[in-house]
């Protein structure tokens, strides 16, 4: 059985989740400091959180800590030096996004986060995504990282919920529509 996936993402209005250069500064612009929106809630409510070691490194040199119970996959090999310097609280799969779920999901972990953009991108490809929560920052970057790449066919997501907060973020709860 393959686990299920979901993902918490806060966008701007024009659909960039970072700056050119992977910088979230902006989002400090316009979320308030005092409230995190649900994201630890959601980070207890998964088992584990898988991501790609691009964007692991983007994280870290944002000075983000990683999740517990952390899964990293790289496609290629890693040099030997990058595999030593990873943080001991990752656990590294040498395969692509589908076949490191599909091995996470072996081992008996069934609720994943795809943290970061280029495992959700290849999640939602493979239509391995069933549920998402998007907040909506009250910003146009003009510019960007897309949080959502290219998918070969349509897919339908049912609004499960949604919550206006006073600073002007609007949050949006999803499920994949089969």
């Amino acid at each position: 059985m393959t686990a299920s996936c979901s993902v918490f993402a806060a966008i701007s209005l024009d659909g960039f989740f970072a700056r050119e250069d992977g910088s979230l500064d902006w989002l400090a612009n316009v979320a308030s400091s005092s409230r995190d929106y649900g994201y630890q809630q959601y980070l207890t409510s998964v088992d584990a959180t898988l991501m790609s070691v691009r964007d692991m490194t983007s994280l870290l040199s944002g000075g983000f800590s990683l999740p517990r119970n952390c899964f990293v996959y790289a496609e290629q090999p890693l040099p030997d030096a990058e595999s030593a310097n990873l943080p001991t609280s990752v656990r590294l799969i040498q395969a692509d996004a589908a076949n490191a779920l599909q091995q996470i999901s072996t081992n008996g972990i069934q609720n994943i986060a795809a943290e970061g953009s280029e495992v959700i991108r290849a999640l939602l490809a493979d239509g391995l995504i069933s549920r998402m929560t998007l907040t909506l920052a009250p910003v146009l970057l003009g510019k960007g990282m897309r949080l959502f790449g290219e998918l070969t066919e349509d897919q339908y997501w049912q609004l499960q919920s949604h919550q206006a907060f006073d600073d002007g973020m609007v949050q949006l709860h999803y499920e994949q529509s089969l």
